[in-house]
């Protein structure tokens, strides 16, 4: 079964909050989403092409004041339509590239102090994480109460703190083992 074309419906989806410009929708990606799901201007630029010729976003060519022109974009009926089809399927399973688990798989080949760094980078990206989506959350909270998108930006926020919660913790067991002061299978044993 072919994959779908995400960035398609991210773009679309952007483009509910208003005219862009394909800078301006990697820009907002950055700010919004980010923190789980990126798109490259490799992928954005011709996505807008495609989308334009499908009709699902409108073109306008807009002059720069002291800056060159630009192409901005805006979502159509019938790219609304096309998005609410898709944001009703089922979302597709994902299969995970983790580089870092990789690295642990064959971490036997190293010292164990290599895994333990991995180990420590990898828990303070995820404190750093936890930091950053609770002053998001807090500053939406404050700043955007009555946005009716505002419940499900902190759906999103609260999968994130629960996830860099549990990798804060496995980081600690996982410590834990590679100092010998606990078995994997203990980790297990209830």
């Amino acid at each position: 079964m072919p994959r779908t074309n995400r960035t398609r419906y991210t773009i679309l989806g952007v483009l509910t909050h208003g005219a862009m410009s394909g800078y301006d929708v990697k820009s907002f990606i950055e700010r919004s989403i980010g923190n789980f799901w990126r798109e490259s201007y490799g992928q954005i630029y011709p996505t807008l092409k495609a989308l334009e010729a499908e009709g699902l976003v409108d073109r306008e060519r807009r002059e720069g004041s002291g800056r060159p022109d630009r192409n901005v974009y805006s979502i159509t009926r019938r790219g609304s339509e096309t998005l609410r089809e898709w944001l009703v399927l089922p979302a597709e399973p994902e299969i995970p590239r983790h580089e870092l688990l990789l690295k642990l798989f064959f971490g036997a080949q190293v010292d164990p102090e290599d895994n333990l760094r991995h180990i420590a980078r990898y828990r303070a990206q995820a404190a750093e994480a936890l930091v950053m989506l609770r002053s998001t959350s807090e500053r939406l909270i404050v700043s955007r109460p009555d946005a009716a998108d505002l419940p499900f930006w902190l759906l999103g926020i609260r999968l994130g703190v629960m996830v860099n919660e549990g990798v804060v913790d496995w980081c600690a067991e996982a410590e834990a083992v590679l100092r010998g002061a606990t078995t994997a299978e203990d980790l297990f044993v209830t």
